[in-house]
């Protein structure tokens, strides 16, 4: 039998936590890699809320359809240990990298905040819910954004300015968000030379790049959103 290697995207503020722990029984992996690392994972375990950014504002987003956040890890861990498979954590440090993206920003905007970005955020779903109800979706946990800008109603030239007025820092921190899939490849690459039967639960935006990067690698792709 040859290797086998299963990219299961996931959306991190739906109600699949079932469904992944049902896919990883039915693969039986040796091994399951998860896009966390040793802080989120010991929030989940212990039933924790996030506290970092990303995870703050995907529970304030889960909250709008009376979901739970991170119920796709929490399916994940729960499938691991069901079928005695060994958990990898192949993600970037959270903390450092929200560290780096506002050092960012903070060349251009001194005064922002991430306590502040957060309520801001907040605030914004409390004051118009419905709309927020309309743009996410599966569509945006598969990260389509001409999609996502379709349903939020942004004609595209309005649109176009927006991404403009993102100014030059928008790249930087793109290139900072993508490192993390920089980090997960070569981590999954190792795991693929050791054992013959690898799950990896990444969440859906991640997948396509991480398919690219992983060339060479036979690769079943899942996503339960």
């Amino acid at each position: 039998m040859g290797k086998k290697l299963t990219l299961i995207g996931t959306s991190h503020i739906s109600d699949v936590k079932d469904r992944v722990k049902e896919e990883i029984i039915k693969i039986n992996p040796q091994v399951v890699a998860i896009e966390l690392d040793q802080e989120r994972y010991e929030e989940i375990i212990s039933n924790k809320q996030p506290s970092q950014l990303p995870g703050e504002i995907n529970e304030i987003l889960a909250g709008l359809f009376g979901r739970r956040v991170r119920d796709d890890f929490r399916g994940a861990i729960e499938g691991a240990k069901e079928v005695g498979a060994k958990i990898e954590l192949i993600d970037k440090n959270m903390r450092e990298i929200i560290n780096e993206i506002f050092g960012i920003l903070q060349e251009f905007y001194p005064e922002i905040k991430e306590e502040k970005a957060i309520k801001t955020f907040q605030d914004r779903v409390k004051a118009d819910p419905d709309r927020y109800r309309k743009i996410i979706s599966i569509d945006s946990s598969v990260g389509n954004l001409s999609k996502i800008r379709e349903k939020s109603g942004v004609d595209s030239e309005r649109w176009n300015r927006y991404e403009e007025s993102l100014g030059p820092y928008t790249q930087k921190i793109k290139e900072v968000w993508e490192g993390r899939e920089e980090y997960m490849a070569p981590k999954i690459r190792e795991l693929a030379e050791e054992y013959d039967n690898i799950v990896v639960i990444t969440g859906a935006a991640h997948v396509s790049n991480l398919e690219n990067k992983l060339e060479g690698l036979s690769i079943e792709c899942v996503f339960i959103t």
